[in-house]
């Protein structure tokens, strides 16, 4: 029988991306990089966010998983997570743990470790080029939802060499869904997503599609969408990634999987 199930993608902000099965309430919802801090060049997190993080509001409660690619303050927060697992129902949580380097640039390297005593805390310790794969739920004995961790170079590495940077290939509902997150385009991380072909949708940043060996890694996968994402609101966009996605699109209209992905976005897959 056909697992296989429609969700629904909304853009949180920056790179945080809520997954929802279509008319499913047998299958959770997922949430990547969507509960996050403030950074001098992102997006701080959405109030609606901030509220379910304190138990309150409608929107964004009870989300069963959460993961996080890395721990950068634009993607990840120990204090509003911590909350956030107290005050909702969350079964599992996936996230790399600090570094050891205090200097590391933006990374939150508050301790998680009361999210032990209150769901399940997955923390993948992973050296370049190395995976591991979970089960979102603890008793999935199919792996009929899974997250492949998958460490991998961050972009501008000189600057940000202490952070642990994973893609994640998330399959949940019987999709598959590529986050590139911060990765760079370099040859380890080509040879990384090698063997990752025919994703139902890749989400990378605009600076990985600007670059043509960024394109060369995407063709060779063939996702059949490519979302351009980790773009601000556009009072935050201090940097120009939208007009720059905006470009990328004009320009390269041969690829008929492109598609900008901003904050507040929601789309069907």
């Amino acid at each position: 029988m056909d697992q296989t199930k429609r969700l629904q993608l909304k853009s949180v902000g920056n790179c945080g991306v809520l997954i929802t099965p279509e008319e499913d309430p047998e299958t959770e919802s997922v949430l990547v990089d969507g509960i996050f801090g403030e950074t001098p060049y992102f997006s701080p997190l959405p109030k609606e966010v901030k509220k379910a993080c304190f138990g309150m509001g409608d929107d964004y409660r009870d989300i069963r998983y959460l993961i996080f690619t890395h721990r950068h303050q634009d993607h990840f927060h120990a204090g509003f997570l911590k909350s956030y697992v107290r005050k909702n129902r969350v079964q599992t949580v996936i996230v790399p743990p600090a570094g050891t380097d205090p200097t590391s640039y933006l990374e939150d390297r508050g301790s998680v470790k009361d999210v032990a005593a209150v769901c399940r805390l997955e923390e993948p310790a992973l050296s370049l080029g190395e995976h591991q794969y979970f089960s979102l739920a603890e008793n999935d004995s199919q792996g009929s939802s899974t997250a492949e961790y998958m460490c991998c170079r961050h972009l501008d590495s000189r600057t940000y060499p202490a952070v642990g940077h994973c893609a994640v290939l998330l399959t949940h509902a019987g999709r598959r869904l590529l986050f590139l997150a911060d990765a760079d385009t370099s040859e380890d991380n080509k040879a990384l997503l090698a063997d990752i072909h025919e994703p139902d949708a890749v989400f990378v940043t605009p600076l990985f599609y600007l670059d043509p060996r960024g394109r060369h890694i995407l063709s060779a996968m063939s996702p059949k969408r490519t979302f351009l994402y980790h773009i601000p609101f556009p009072e935050d966009d201090m940097t120009g990634l939208k007009a720059l996605a905006v470009k990328l699109l004009k320009e390269h209209t041969e690829d008929e999987t492109l598609q900008i992905f901003e904050a507040g976005d929601t789309v069907m897959v």
